[in-house]
């Protein structure tokens, strides 16, 4: 490199320098405040447990649109009986049961909690009977009974309405060869 080119790369950075340091004095620029860290780090949120110690959490399964505790497990389904198993508590399952329903007659005892004419919260037609019953150290048994009548079909006599239940209007099963 020549002394001249120097000597004109020096003038070029001397000018360059002082209008850079010539564009912030006396000058007020208004730069947006550098981000957050926080903000620039994805969020991990943890899950939010919404149990209590010694509450159920709600599974996955149903029985007639009751919920089951996530420890409980299906051990038989017919059409208006559910019957569940599971390592949880007496006390606990009723608890969890109880805040689900509205509860029409409810009764206790040391190993057996029973929720007569009960209605689902969740849904309000569904009437259910519930039966929690200690099963000693193998945990709990839940039996769910759909209790929920049969909708009357408009129109018809009673006298058919006990024909079509199998009954004759006494309440006497209708013998093979009246049908």
């Amino acid at each position: 490199m020549t002394s001249l080119e120097a000597r004109s790369l020096a003038l070029v950075v001397g000018v360059a320098a002082v209008l850079a340091g010539d564009a912030g004095c006396g000058r007020e620029e208004k730069r947006p405040p550098p981000p957050d860290l926080a903000a620039r780090a994805p969020r991990r949120q943890a899950p939010v447990d919404s149990t209590l110690p010694g509450e159920l959490a709600e599974g996955e399964e149903q029985a007639f649109g009751l919920h089951l505790p996530r420890r409980m497990r299906i051990t038989g389904s017919f059409p208006d009986v559910v019957v569940a198993e599971g390592p949880v508590g007496l006390e606990a399952l009723a608890n969890y049961v109880r805040e689900r329903l509205e509860p029409g007659r409810v009764e206790t005892g040391p190993s057996r909690t029973v929720f007569v004419d009960a209605k689902l919260r969740a849904e309000s037609g569904r009437v259910v009977q519930v039966e929690v019953t200690s099963l000693g150290a193998a945990g709990v048994e839940l039996v769910v009974r759909d209790k929920t009548p049969l909708p009357v079909e408009p129109g018809l006599s009673e006298e058919e309405r006990w024909r079509r239940a199998g009954l004759t209007p006494q309440g006497e099963p209708i013998g093979e060869l009246e049908q």
